[in-house]
């Protein structure tokens, strides 16, 4: 994620609340020494999102194993998310698939998953072992 910030910083007599310049003392309104920093960041975030896949094949072309992961933006949150969809055929009589969607607390920085599927389904397109 890349971010551009910029920090301003205004200079107010914090007895009167008249602008004065950051080294400007005492105030000429009122004589005061006392001094209120107003100070207003921004930041301006941008996401990069990149996907990575993986396939592990055997010499005929058949797919052993195939993973993607990839980073987006969560659908109801709109907070960044990471995503694994993998699926792994190395048994001849069943392919395993996994499915897990994390999104990342923006406050926090704490990941949670929102989605975590393993499920099991009968092979296809190739012949069952006895």
């Amino acid at each position: 994620m890349a971010q551009s910030s910029s920090a301003e910083v205004a200079v107010v007599c914090g007895n009167c609340e008249k602008p004065l310049q950051p080294n400007e003392s005492p105030c000429k309104g009122c004589g005061s020494t006392r001094r209120r920093y107003n100070v207003t960041l921004t930041a301006n975030l941008v996401f990069s999102r990149t996907t990575l896949k993986a396939v592990g094949k055997t010499p005929s072309g058949f797919k052993k194993f195939e993973q993607t992961v990839r980073d987006k933006i969560g659908g109801a949150s709109k907070w960044v998310a990471r995503e694994i969809l993998s699926f792994d055929r190395t048994d001849p009589n069943a392919t395993k698939k996994t499915h897990v969607v994390e999104e990342q607390n923006p406050e926090t920085g704490e990941w949670i998953t929102k989605h975590d599927e393993h499920k099991t389904f009968p092979a296809r397109r190739r012949k069952p072992t006895a």
